[in-house]
């Protein structure tokens, strides 16, 4: 075996499997035994995957692993937006009454702010978003 490159060996046991063969019965073939052809293998940085039933690079798959580790954190976190977006709740006692149009002179900047806020909250009306600041900070400065 130690003749043979690594493609070339790996694509020749690859296709023993694939033909039904286990690992002990490709051993034999290769005059040698499991263990050992595990070992080789190993060597030469490649895996016997179990579910595939053939063998694999090894780097490829700590590759993998290390990229749905980061898709993982990255839905995590997806996850805790959304809690937190769903947590923005508003009280609905607030929102009673008939509805009268006003019109508000805003500094630019925070009409910026307010457009993005509620671009981010397409679940509440700008009306409600309003209604609800404006009791908010009247109560806070009674």
């Amino acid at each position: 075996m130690s003749n043979v490159n690594n493609f070339d060996l790996v694509r020749e046991i690859n296709s023993l499997l694939n033909k039904g063969m286990s690992l002990n019965d490709v051993a034999k073939q290769l005059k040698t035994n499991k263990k050992d052809l595990l070992k080789v293998m190993k060597g030469r940085d490649y895996i016997f995957d179990k579910s595939e039933g053939c063998f694999i690079q090894e780097k490829p798959i700590i590759q993998r692993i290390e990229k749905l580790e980061q898709q993982q954190r990255e839905i995590l976190e997806l996850l805790s937006n959304t809690k937190q977006k769903n947590e923005l709740k508003i009280d609905n006692d607030i929102l009673n009454g008939k509805i009268i149009g006003r019109s508000f002179k805003l500094y630019e900047n925070t009409s910026k702010k307010f457009t993005e806020f509620c671009k981010n909250h397409p679940e509440l009306k700008m009306q409600e978003i309003i209604t609800v600041a404006l009791e908010k900070y009247m109560e806070d400065n009674k």
